[in-house]
């Protein structure tokens, strides 16, 4: 079954994913860039702030640097293994911090937790 507006099998499977997370819905996309751009875009606007680990993927990483500046989207990127690095980067505009673990093509882990961010001194 095809349709241009939905596919009931796909629907099947987010209302199921939703489900197994506990969460209100599911949304399934055809990619993993498609996945991020829909996030972004879905959470950021003109004038916001992006804390970016430089270790991201390639695809996202053209994104924040070629895209989101168009856009009024500012971005920093940082090592986001120290969370030092993360909270020195963070503005009064910033909504959004973004890194993967294991990070793309170095394999690095960024475990970082709110409360190792918020409970580093001032």
């Amino acid at each position: 079954y095809y349709s241009r507006m939905g596919n009931p099998t796909v629907r099947d499977v987010e209302c199921r994913l939703a489900i197994l997370e506990g969460a209100d819905d599911a949304c399934c996309l055809a990619s993993g860039m498609a996945a991020i751009s829909t996030a972004i875009f879905t959470l950021v606007k003109k004038d916001d702030h992006i804390i970016a680990d430089s270790c991201l993927y390639g695809g996202t990483i053209a994104l924040f640097k070629n895209r989101l500046p168009d856009l009024g989207i500012e971005v920093t990127f940082i090592d986001a293994s120290d969370p030092v690095n993360i909270k020195n980067a963070i503005q009064t505009n910033t909504k959004l911090i973004v890194f993967e673990s294991p990070t793309s093509h170095k394999f690095m882990n960024c475990l970082i937790s709110p409360k190792s961010i918020t409970s580093l001194p001032s």
